[in-house]
Order: structure tokens, then sequence, then C-alpha cells
């Protein structure tokens, strides 16, 4: 599901001085010749006027000051600046998609456990075996397999601040004073220390054989990384760039993207000097309206920034921006790239892994209790099968992952193959949907019959009410709050009217399928869902969950009735709805799906993940087949008068743009019903009409007509169909009209044997390539 473009605005002009990808020779004022040279009076000297006095940088030159960045380089004129920025505006805001997304992590078998301490563990490092940490004032390293404390080191007043491995058991640390210590993490001791810099060094990044060092005032230095160490003769060069930078990512070709605020900078490296060759405004000059930045990483040769308000941006090599990517609500703290993955942390806890190939959501799990606030994965390995990935919480926490994936990767090279293990079969299922304005069953037998569709016979039989009851009836609701603050489960006024639903729905199936069996039944006040089968089906695993959201989750009025089961190995959800009314009440629509598609927990089954898509189907979205329906209550934005002139001429498609639900899809990224899809309506909208007729509402309010009774599917097959999505004009005793459509969803039964055996010469061939 995509958004609407992104709008440029006029002052996007201030663009066409900004080096969007273009590399233009550097003026004096814009670079630094990181080559440094002696002067007679044994100081170092840089070209721009900086004078390296004691390893302390001084300003002497008016070029740079100390607190302010170089100027944007010009664009040069042979570059069609409207080419790019045409690009730029054609960007839509994409929701990733989710299908199969697993919701447990890529566990590492490990046994460290680190436990809270005085000091704040600021950042923690992986490389081999081991996992570093740095706290408020000390340096300490485990062993990653046994859990052991090896060694703990005090730095003193001098403060740690970052840290990177220049090789498999050496690291460099970045302190508050501005040094750089080399560590020997075999003993835990400080093999060197070198004095870089008056200002907190608050980057460290290690590309091939280079260690590059930022600090707190932009100020970047880069040393050629010899034997496994650096030292005050192997550094190749100091630049700036922007002024107290809060994130810094070197690629391996040494292009340095450096983040702070909204504000983004694209640095490219030609021999040892680097130059300012873009520098963006996410708002002002490209008009992109996203969070402050949280994070920037690469994957292959694309560049990733994250944002708080859970979006993506990805760029190409060369700093245009390609595409933007809606993750979720909460915001993203940090990010990191590993082969063809991103991994993402969130702030309530969760992480989730992004394939950066199709950009589909492989896995999103409860990682932490508290805001993931770093994540590294390991850039040394001693086992190319074991590879980890550390994250850190702000609640000192540390968790180690596989950051090779394998069982993902081998679960989803099976879930492709299915059919070498698993025999597929078509299930037959009609779903009906009615609002019935609390109206008793209709006697006519031709409605049934078109509405059941009982010329034919089907696997199941899906039926959901709305309003069974009179919910604008005082008395009614005071009964239903009354019974639900006592506990009770069903009011009295509406198990009895629920039943004469079920009975006469009954008794209209065995006509066509005497053998048919009721499978389950729920109500909820005025909602009631009720399932049958044929008895040939294998059914199992039945279960209800009921969710309500009416007075801010307290009432039953409005809300969910949820029901999960499965047939063979296949699992199926269906969700029967009913939302907010009003006209004007779209947010809170949204907001109830929100609530019923995230709280709705139905009972796990454990040892299901083949069932319930990696999950333990406790979750609507742990299914491989989910049916919401019932009165979503969606209106269409148009006048009475347009809407009933279409409906009159048999044009009613026309108002399809208008409808409140279709636009919400497009306009809100990540909207509930986003990885839904829906047939399009070719018939008049359902509500609302005079009862007993066909008529328009002609009530004081004089309602606008409205599709407020939808019927749409979430799906992991591709082979689904939905058909005969319709309505049934002729049943006239309620305000809505009732809709139902045919389903052919795909069932299978595995033969867990083959299954089994097939996985273990997936992951051996997995791992032979690793």
């Amino acid at each position: 599901m995509v958004g609407p473009p992104v709008p440029i605005k006029p002052e996007v002009r201030r663009a066409l001085d900004v080096g969007v990808g273009v590399r233009q020779k550097p003026s004096r004022s814009q670079t630094m010749d990181m080559d440094v040279r002696q002067t007679p009076n044994g100081n170092q000297t840089m070209d721009a006027g900086q004078t390296l006095n004691g390893n302390q940088l001084t300003d002497t030159s008016r070029t740079f000051h100390a607190r302010q960045a170089p100027p944007v380089p010009a664009r040069p004129r042979a570059v069609s600046a409207d080419s790019v920025l045409a690009g730029i505006s054609t960007l839509q805001i994409s929701t990733l998609d989710c299908h199969r997304t697993r919701r447990e992590g890529p566990t590492l078998e490990s046994r460290l456990q680190i436990s809270r301490s005085r000091n704040v563990i600021k950042r923690v490092v992986v490389s081999g075996e081991l996992v570093v940490a740095i706290s408020t004032a000390t340096i300490l390293g485990w062993n990653l397999r046994c859990g052991e404390l090896l060694w703990s080191h005090s730095t003193g007043l001098d403060f740690p601040e970052s840290a990177a491995f220049i090789a498999l058991d050496r690291m460099a640390v970045g302190t508050k004073n501005g040094n750089i210590l080399v560590v020997d993490c075999r003993v835990g001791e400080i093999t060197k220390s070198m004095s870089v810099s008056g200002r907190a060094i608050i980057h460290l990044k290690t590309t091939k054989e280079e260690l590059w060092a930022v600090d707190d005032a932009g100020w970047v230095h880069v040393w050629r990384i010899i034997d496994s160490d650096i030292s005050a003769d192997a550094k190749i060069g100091v630049t700036r760039v922007m002024d107290c930078p809060t994130l810094v990512h070197v690629t391996d070709g040494g292009i340095v993207w450096v983040g702070s605020g909204k504000v983004l900078e694209v640095h490219s490296r030609e021999q040892n000097t680097l130059t300012l060759a873009a520098r963006f405004d996410y708002e002002a000059d490209l008009g992109l309206k996203v969070g402050i930045v949280t994070g920037i990483t690469s994957v292959g040769k694309t560049i990733v920034t994250a944002h708080e308000d859970g979006l993506l941006v990805r760029w190409n090599a060369t700093g245009v921006p390609t595409g933007i990517f809606q993750t979720g609500s909460h915001k993203i703290t940090c990010i990191e790239g590993k082969g063809t993955s991103l991994w993402l942390g969130l702030s309530n806890g969760k992480m989730k892994i992004i394939c950066a190939k199709d950009w589909k959501l492989l896995a999103e799990w409860k990682a932490h209790q508290t805001s993931v606030i770093h994540i590294d994965a390991a850039q040394f390995a001693t086992n190319p099968l074991h590879v980890p990935l550390a994250s850190l919480c702000d609640s000192a926490c540390v968790s180690l992952w596989d950051a090779n994936l394998i069982k993902l990767q081998v679960d989803e090279i099976l879930h492709k193959r299915t059919e070498e293990f698993a025999k597929s079969q078509n299930c037959a299922v009609r779903v009906c949907s009615w609002n019935v304005d609390s109206q008793r069953p209709p006697e006519a037998p031709s409605f049934w019959a078109d509405w059941l569709d009982t010329t034919r016979k089907y696997d199941l039989y899906v039926v959901g009410i709305q309003e069974m009851v009179d919910l604008e009836s005082k008395s009614t609701n005071a009964k239903m709050i009354l019974a639900s603050n006592s506990k009770v489960t069903n009011a009295p006024s509406d198990d009895g009217r629920a039943q004469l639903w079920v009975d006469r729905i009954l008794l209209e199936l065995k006509q066509t399928c005497p053998n048919v069996r009721l499978v389950s039944q729920k109500n909820m006040v005025g909602l009631m869902m009720a399932v049958f089968a044929d008895p040939a089906l294998c059914i199992g695993m039945v279960s209800h969950e009921m969710v309500k959201t009416g007075l801010g989750g307290l009432h039953g009025n409005k809300g969910a009735i949820v029901t999960r089961l499965t047939i063979d190995d296949t699992s199926l959800c269906f969700v029967n709805c009913h939302l907010a009314a009003g006209h004007s009440q779209v947010a809170a629509r949204n907001t109830d799906l929100s609530t019923i598609l995230k709280n709705a927990h139905l009972p796990r089954v454990a040892q299901s993940e083949c069932v319930f898509m990696g999950g333990e189907g406790d979750l609507i979205f742990d299914h491989e087949h989910v049916v919401l329906f019932g009165d979503l209550n969606y209106r269409l934005n148009t006048t009475r008068e347009a809407a009933e002139s279409a409906i009159h001429a048999k044009t009613h498609v026309e108002l399809l743009p208008n409808d409140q639900l279709l636009s919400q899809l497009i306009k809100v990224p990540n909207h509930p019903l986003s990885t839904f899809k829906e047939e399009p309506l070719n018939f008049p909208p359902t509500y609302k009409y005079d009862r007993g007729t066909d008529v328009l509402d002609t009530s004081e309010k004089q309602r606008i007509p409205a599709y407020c009774d939808r019927i749409l599917l979430r799906t992991n097959s591709p082979d689904a169909r939905v058909q005969n999505y319709t309505s049934h004009p002729l049943m006239q005793v309620s305000d809505h009209r009732p809709i139902s459509a045919t389903l052919t969803l795909l069932t299978k039964q595995i033969d867990h044997l083959k299954r089994e055996t097939l996985r273990l010469a997936i992951q051996q061939d997995w791992l032979l390539k690793l």
C-alpha cells in the first residue's frame, strides 16, 4: 500500500545549490588537505589554516570556525537539477509487506548475562567470541559462549564514549578527553593511548583497513590499521564535517554520511580529501516530512536513514533519496545493516528485521523490556556459522542474536517448497455479513437462498451479525453495562435473539447440506458470529476472543468477535467488527481497528509454527488466512445530492474516490488494514435506507449513503480468490443491506516426516554456503 506523492515545496529550489550526488573540485574554503606537514617550529599544519600543537587543534584561519560547518558547494551547471527533483517529487510512502512476519528473534546460543550495575552501559561491541561494553568509567569484556566476565578495566576520569574493533581481539576506545585507547581484548590491557583532539571522541567506525574517529566538534580523524594496530605515523588525515554530529556512518568506499536533527550531509572521498558533496534539510530542501534522524547505515550500496516517526528513507550511493517506508508507529531508536538485512531497534523494546532486497518485514519480536538504544554486528568472526549481533537497552540489558539469520532463512526457503511435503486442496468459504438494525430473522425463503447461496454446497459458512439488539436504546445499553460489570458473559437481551438467528441459518443450510454442523457461535451485545462446516472437514483449535471498543473499551456495543480455527494444518481467523459510527469519526474507526488487531489474544498453541506462520496462534496476524468483515462504518465524503444522483443513475462507481476507507488506505501509512485486500465495490452503497423500502434516509439527519459494510481478506496464499462480492438490495427489513462473498482458500495437509527431512537438507546447504 502506498501513500500520496510527497509534495515539493517552492523553497526546494534552494536545493539547486546543493550538490546532490555531484562531486566537484573543492575550494580551499570547503575542504582540507588531509596530509599533515611539519613547520619550522615543529608544529604540524593543515592547508586550511589549522595548526596541530601537541595534538590539540587550534584555528589559525577565518575560513573555519570552531562551531561552524563548511559552506555548501554549488551545483555545476552541467547537471540537470530538474531530473533529480522530479525523481524526489514522485516518492511515495510505502508500507512494508508484513506477510509471514515471525514473532521470535533469531536467537544465538549464549550464556551471557550482563547484570545491571552502578555504571551505565553506553555501548556494546562484539567480535568473534568477545562482547565488550563501555560504561561510565569502565571497559568490560565477556566470553559470549560461556558468559564469563574475562576482565574489567577502569579508565578513571577519562570516560569512554565510543568503541570499535580494529581486529579480531583488539579494539579502539574514544574518550571524553579526546584520546584514543587501544585495548588488547585477550587480557583487557590498554596497550596505547593517543591524544587526538581536545574534544570528546563520540564516534568510532572501522572500514576495511581504516579507523575513523569523529569528535563532538565535527573533526574527522583517519588512521590506517597496520598489523592490527594504529599509530600516529599511520594517521592519513583530518578534516571537518558538521558541528556536533549526532550520527556518523562511513561506507567501505570512504563516503561519510553525517546526520543531526533533520539535516544530512554527504562527504565524498578523493584520495585523502573529503569533499562536501551534498547537504539536505529534509523538510526545507526536499519537502520530506520525516522525524529527526535516529540512525544511518548501509546494506550493499544502499544507504538507509531511520527516523523517530518510524520512517525509513532509502538513498543511493550518490545521495539521492529513492524510497520512503513506514515501519510502524513506534520510534526507531537505532539501526544496523548486516548482509542484506536491516535490524531496527524500537522505543518499545521490540526489534525488527527487514529484507533490503524486497523490503519485506521478516521478523518482529519483543527483545527488551525497555527502549533499544544500540545495535552492533560483529565485523570480525572466528566461525562464519556463528556471527553474533548484540542489542542493548536503556536498562543495561544485553541480548545476542544470530546475524546470519540461519533459522529464519531456512524457514523461508522451506515455506517456498511447501508442495514438496504438503498436500494442498481448495476450501470453499461463504462469508455473510449484515447489520440487522435490531430486527428478527426475516421469513422470506428467497432471501436466505440468495444470501447464503444455498444453490451450491460450501465447505465452510461464516455468518456475522451486527446490531442484533437496539444499540440506541438507553435501557438496553444500561442492562448491557450492568451485565458486563457483574461479569455476566452475555446480557439477557441478546442470548435469545442470537439463538433465533443461529437456528434459522442452520435450518436453511440443512436444506442444501443435511449434515452441516455448528462449529462455533459467539455473541457480544449486538455482535454475533457463527461458523458452520461440512462434517468432512478436519477442524481443530477452535477458540474465540472478544474485543470491546465502546466507551473506551468498557462497553461491547462496538468492537469485534474473533474466531480462530484450523483446517488440517492451515489456520484461519475470522473477525466480525462493528466500528465507531458518525461521518466525522474516521480517526476513531482507525483506532478501533488497531485496537482489535493488536489486543485480540487467542489461546497460544505451542509447537505449531508451520500452522501459525512462525507464531503461536495468539495474534490475529499469526494466521495464514484472515477475513475481516462487518459494519466498518466508513462513510462517503460527498454531498447527499451527489451520492443520491449517482445511485439513481447506477453510476455509483463514481463515488468510490470519496470512500473514506479507500482514501485512508492511501493517505495513512501503516493503516491497520494496509495488508488486507478488498475486491472492487461493484454494488450500490449499503447504508442508509428507510426500513422496508429502497428509499434513501428521509429522517431529519438525511444521512449520506455509504459503503459501511465490507469484507476484506489478508492471506499468505497467492492462489486465494474472492468471488461474488456483492450486496443483497431486495432484503429491506433493516437500514443496511446484507453483503456476502465467496472465498476459495488453500488448505494443506503436512507430512511432518518429509518436512523435517527437507528442513535438515536445506539447513545443511545453507551452512555450506556460509
